[in-house]
Parts: structure tokens; sequence; C-alpha cells
């Protein structure tokens, strides 16, 4: 599918309200990492991280914060997670209130507005916890602030590794521990939380445990951890109660020098089917309550073998409605797949991320340079590919620069994109990407922005975007609420924008409408895309 510069087809954004903060981070300490999340009644909840006070918030180390913000974008309630924490995702519980999950590494104080806090623990090694935000929690926050539950779920050793190791004189393991929630769901007063870890987790009361396997990559007893995934769900508590839909896990009477990976995985659940997209290496077991269904993306001479997978699982049996899966080989030294995110649109699922050379759901699509962000669109019913769009952005020399994904959301009828151009050395950022894609149409569209957009969202009656952004050198937080001109908002046309009053955003007299970015007409502040 074709890329785009322009986007008449594209409705154009007002925006309505924003709210900044400040130099939250400092130099040394700067990321892009703030989300946000729409509640009820125009309401949003906002998170990210800081490492210097702002409006009434202390941190430790680098913290982080959640907010509760009204519908101008102004702060209702607003806590820290005190202690080396990151928010990875976010969602409404239909009731005023917000699910928090996120990563830790040592322990953490979560706030309350009530002023009853409750510290959590990271994972640890020989006693010391580990440096790096190698384990996740999970919290809920009613409607006014107050911390409801809180919960940790925390990697352990795979007890096969133990084993293999323990029964070989020169055994060694020299993998590592570590899980991630990275999304999270809500349908009929039930939480689920999307996994990708390595090691063994377990629910609360370790009725059932889950291994990522290993491999004995030399064949010289040195094991090395693989990673897998899995959906879980937990209950009002937040405890961890199973494992619905597992991906790349092995039982713990199988061998240890199976190779099987799991790279990225996301999900989205609708009227009880949870639709689960990942891409993996290897004899990747997908497993349900009920049944387990094995996609073979084996490596090969040509390099890396990349599968790229999508399943419909009902929840209520564990049936694995429909399936598809592909695979694609590429010999780029650097990896850069991924999924970002699963969104369940009407009769579609949407599912977008970053691929390199020929995307394993439509593999006709090539990307331009060493890889591209893309947007592929599925049938509700039986999970064919009806349509995928790639960025074409050319990002330069293949092993120096990458593109990555930062976010997604599907909006009415398009769906927005937000990206980062990146040197792949150290991980800095070259320039933001920004692009847009109408459901019904065939281009996926470039446009302009000198703000890096972390996080995208969504109102729930698609009226509104939500925009979390920064600048570079993103030691602030921002977040902006636009409302698309299908609302009542006029659009800008040709035909009466010749005598309006457009300036840019450093005040000075432009002529005609701009094709893209922001702008300011009649001294409303408009975005043009």
């Amino acid at each position: 599918m074709a890329t785009s510069a322009s986007a008449s087809a594209i409705d154009e954004l007002s925006l309505k309200y924003e709210k900044s903060y400040a130099n939250v981070l400092s130099a040394d300490n700067a990321s892009l990492n703030a989300i946000v999340e729409t509640g009820d009644d125009g309401t949003s909840f906002t998170a990210g991280c800081f490492d210097t006070a702002f409006s009434g918030l202390e941190p430790v180390a680098v913290s982080a914060f959640v907010m509760k913000n009204d519908a101008k974008m102004e702060p209702t309630w607003k806590v820290a997670l005190q202690g080396s924490a990151t928010v990875s995702a976010m969602v409404s519980d239909n009731q005023g209130g917000v699910f928090v999950a996120g990563y830790l590494a040592d322990e953490v104080v979560l706030g309350s507005t009530d002023g009853n806090t409750k510290t959590i623990a990271g994972y640890q090694e020989w006693g010391a916890y580990s440096e790096d935000q190698v384990a996740s929690f999970v919290a809920h926050y009613d409607s006014n602030g107050k911390l409801l539950a809180a919960n940790t779920l925390l990697p352990t050793n795979d007890p096969a590794i133990d084993a293999a190791v323990a029964s070989n004189p020169d055994g060694f393991f020299v993998g590592y521990n570590e899980c991630f929630i990275n999304g999270l769901a809500y349908e009929d007063n039930q939480l689920y939380a999307t996994i990708l870890f390595s090691g063994q987790i377990s629910t609360t009361d370790e009725a059932s445990s889950i291994c990522s396997g290993s491999a004995d990559a030399y064949g010289m007893g040195f094991f090395m951890s693989n990673r897998a995934g899995a959906v879980a769900t937990l209950d009002e508590s937040l405890n961890f109660t199973s494992f619905p839909v597992t991906v790349a896990t092995r039982p713990l009477s199988e061998g240890t020098d199976a190779i099987e990976n799991v790279s990225s995985i996301k999900m989205d659940v609708d009227n009880g089917h949870a639709y689960v997209a990942f891409i993996g290496q290897g004899k990747v077991a997908v497993t349900t309550s009920s049944k387990t269904t094995i996609m073979d993306y084996s490596l090969s001479e040509e390099g890396y073998v990349f599968g790229y997978g999508i399943v419909d699982v009902q929840l209520s049996d564990g049936a694995i409605i429909n399936k598809q899966s592909n695979e694609v080989a590429t010999t780029y030294e650097y990896i850069s797949t991924r999924i970002n995110d699963v969104e369940v649109a009407g009769d579609r699922i949407v599912v977008s991320g970053v691929f390199q050379t020929n995307l394993g759901f439509s593999p006709s699509l090539t990307a331009v340079g060493g890889c591209d962000l893309f947007v592929a669109f599925f049938s509700k019913d039986n999970l064919e590919v009806t349509k995928a769009v790639g960025s074409g952005f050319d990002e330069g020399e293949v092993n120096s620069n990458s593109e990555s994904m930062l976010s997604a959301a599907v909006v009415g009828n398009v769906v927005y994109v937000s990206g980062v151009h990146k040197n792949k050395s150290d991980g800095s950022a070259i320039a933001p990407l920004y692009y847009a894609v109408e459901i019904d149409g065939n281009e996926m569209t470039k446009h302009y922005t000198t703000e890096y957009i972390s996080d995208i969202a969504s109102s729930s009656d698609s009226t509104c975007v939500y925009f979390a952004t920064s600048p570079a050198p993103f030691t602030d937080a921002k977040f902006s609420i636009y409302e698309a001109a299908s609302t009542g908002i006029e659009s800008v046309s040709a035909a009466n924008v010749e005598s309006a009053r457009i300036f840019d955003l450093s005040g000075r007299r432009i002529e005609g409408t701009p094709k893209n970015g922001l702008y300011i007409k009649d001294g409303k502040k408009l975005l043009a895309r």
C-alpha cells in the first residue's frame, strides 16, 4: 500500500485543552514515557516518570506518577509511585477509577489520596534487588485516587534449568529472569493482562506455573533463557488467577534443549474473545485451557526467521476459533520487529508495530530501508488480512538507524500512529514520526510534528483524540485533547482559508493553509493533518 505526504481526506483536529509539566525529568534521566488513557464523561488518566518534585509530588529516584484529569485536562487527583518504577499500561474500571500496570526494580511506595500507601517489592537474586526494572506490578485506584489493591508478578528460576545445571558438573545458567506486563484489558468486571517474560511465573496461589523454556545453545551445559508470552486473569484483589492463553511456554517435564522465543505479544478482549498477536521464533506453541497448536518458525540458513501469528481465543472454553500465521526471514544484523498494539474496531482487528524486510502478516508489503512502521487490518470473523500499510520511511543506513513505534490508536475511521526515527547505537532520537491511516483508505499518511507523541488514546465516542507528547530532550510531559472536525468544529478548507489570518507557532504570518503541523488561525490553535 502506498504512503502519502498529504491528507485531504483525513479530518483536521482542533486543540481543545492541554496541560504541560516542565522539567519533571533531569537531562540524565530524560525519556519518552508519558502515557494517557481515557475515562468516563471526558475524564482521562495520565502517567509518566519524574525525578524532580512537581505539582506537589515528591520522587524517590526515578519515580512514576498517575493523575486523573477532568474534561479540561486539569488534575482532580494525583499520586506518586515512589521508587524505581515505570507505568506501562492503564485501563479504566468503568466506575471512574483506573487499573495501572508497570515495571519496578526494588521497593516502590504506591501513593494513595487517603494516605494509606502500600509498599511493593521487586525481583531479588542472591538476596539483593535487581538494579533493572525486571518485575511487574498492578494497582487499582478508585475514582478519588484511593488505592484499592495492588500486587506484583515476579519471575523465578525455571526448576528444569536448576535441575539440569545441578546434574551437569560444568553446567551454568547464563540467562536472566524478567517479567513485563505491557497491556491491560477490562471487560465484564474481569481484568486481563498481557505478559512477556523469561523464567517462571505463577498464579498468586502458586496453583499454576508457566515457564519460558531455555536452550543449551552450545551443547556445553550453558543454559540460556528464552522469552514467552501469556494472557493472565486477575481477580478483584489483583491476584493472578489463571493464564488462559500462553505462547511459547513449556511444561517443566520437557527438556531444556529446544529453541523457542517470543519477542513481542499484545492483545485486546472483546465480547468474551481474546485476540492475541505475537512475533516469535522456533516451534511456538499457543496453549489454552483446551487446546495447543504449534506454529513452526524454525531457524533458517537465510538468517533470522520471524513468525507473525494472531489467534482468536474464546475465553469461556479455551477454543481457538481462528488463527493466522506466516513467517519471513531477514539477514539484518539488528532486529527491529515488534507488535505494539492490538485493538478491536468494529468488525476489524487492527494490529500495528514495526517490521523488517517483509511483513509476516502480509508478505507482499516490503519495508523501505531497514524497517517500517505498519498497520494491518484483519477480519474479525476469520482473521483474514484485509489490508496492510507501511510507513515507507527511509531511515538511512540500516545498521545505524531504525524506526520504532511509540503508540497507535483507532479514533473513528482513522488509525493514528506515532514513532521515532532513532540511532541504533545509543537509542537516541533523530526525529519524531507521525502518521494517519484511514480504515477505508489505502495509504499511511505522514504528517509533520516537532513533538514526539509517546501515547495516543481515543474517547469512547471517538470524538476526541488524546496525546501524550514531549519535545526533545524529553524532560517535559504534555497532555493534550484534540477534537475532530466531525464533532462540529469547522474544518479549514481551501475555500474559506484565504481571508483567514494564519500564523505559525512563533507568531509569524504565513500564507495559505499548512498541509500539516500545528498553526494558529483566528486565534485558535489547529493541527493540520
